[in-house]
């Protein structure tokens, strides 16, 4: 199954906006309230903070999306150059084992995400997104980027 490009629109409330630029001021630095332009896995990792930031405001379980927190996090170590394995990427969006796994071959089902052999050690498996979702994943964060930039997303536009 090979997942498809969609357009995401995003509507927030002149309040959820500034909300969002003070928590990202807050997790990436009082210096700029968004990465600059172009620098999408910062982006990402910032987004990917925040979520985990919101544990600590609201019950977990009302929030629960962990293949879209391991989408995130896997673009955010593409971006560093690093690569995650798969113990790793589970407790880089605080999941147990199992369940990490379960979603793991959901998203490998779906196109999303490709498993690696770790070439030094033949136990150890990377993942990283497929070209696809980084190519989507992109996409989305130039969208959000620019909806951040121009105010529109406190428009609804």
């Amino acid at each position: 199954m090979v997942a498809a490009k969609r357009r995401l629109q995003v509507a927030l409330t002149d309040g959820e906006l500034a909300a969002a630029r003070a928590l990202l001021a807050q997790l990436i630095g009082p210096e700029a309230s968004m990465p600059a332009v172009g620098n999408l896995p910062e982006l990402a990792c910032g987004i990917h903070n925040c979520r985990l930031e919101r544990r600590r405001y609201f019950p977990e379980q009302l929030f629960a999306d962990p293949a879209w927190d391991m989408i995130l996090a896997l673009y955010c170590a593409h971006g560093r150059g690093e690569r995650l394995s798969i113990t790793s990427l589970g407790y880089s969006v605080g999941l147990p084992q199992a369940t990490a796994a379960r979603w793991i071959a959901s998203l490998r089902r779906a196109g999303l995400i490709e498993q690696q052999q770790d070439e030094r050690d033949g136990r150890r498996k990377f993942l990283q997104l497929s070209a696809l979702a980084q190519e989507n994943v992109t996409s989305w964060l130039e969208r959000v980027q620019a909806l951040f930039e121009t105010g529109s997303a406190a428009r609804g536009e």
